[in-house]
């Protein structure tokens, strides 16, 4: 996924900030990281300490070349509108690239997790299609990963 991350990037939901480590520096001008709580390992990146879901979308400043949810999606109350967001911070030639699992990735993890899951929607690729053309994107790339556990978009404003 990394190799999709050059120039300006966001990264909404960057938990422990892992990505960051794996992106080419060479390429990247800024890395903004946004998390519900600072977990990073690496604190050589910009961060904000904010809630995506439920507001303050505002303290984002933009545009972004890529804006990244790397297993987010699938823990967001409002996606629709998170997708929308990022649909307008995304400069005009910027790709959104996102994962999450898929419907096949959900039965493993609830075995991993004795059912538990802290996952409020699963999309198979048909849905997510449909989610990202509502929100303005029109997908340039698909794949699935891990086994089929997981799948990966990158998706263009249209």
């Amino acid at each position: 996924m990394a190799r999709w991350l050059e120039g300006d990037v966001l990264d909404v939901g960057c938990g422990s900030g892992w990505l960051y480590k794996y992106t080419k520096k060479d390429k990247i001008r800024r890395y903004l990281g946004v998390d519900v709580s600072d977990r990073r390992e690496m604190k050589d990146f910009e961060f904000l300490e904010i809630d995506i879901d439920t507001g303050a979308r505002e303290q984002v400043q933009g545009p972004f070349d890529r804006v990244v949810l790397a297993a987010c999606i699938e823990h967001l109350a409002q996606p629709a509108e998170v997708l929308q967001w990022c649909r307008k911070i995304l400069r005009p030639d910027g790709f959104l690239v996102l994962t999450t699992p898929t419907p096949r990735g959900q039965r493993l993890l609830r075995l991993i997790f004795a059912g538990g899951s802290e996952h409020t929607r699963i999309y198979n690729k048909l849905e997510l299609f449909q989610e990202l053309q509502l929100a303005g994107f029109e997908v340039r790339y698909y794949n699935k990963f891990e086994a089929g556990a997981n799948q990966l978009v990158i998706a263009a404003p249209k």
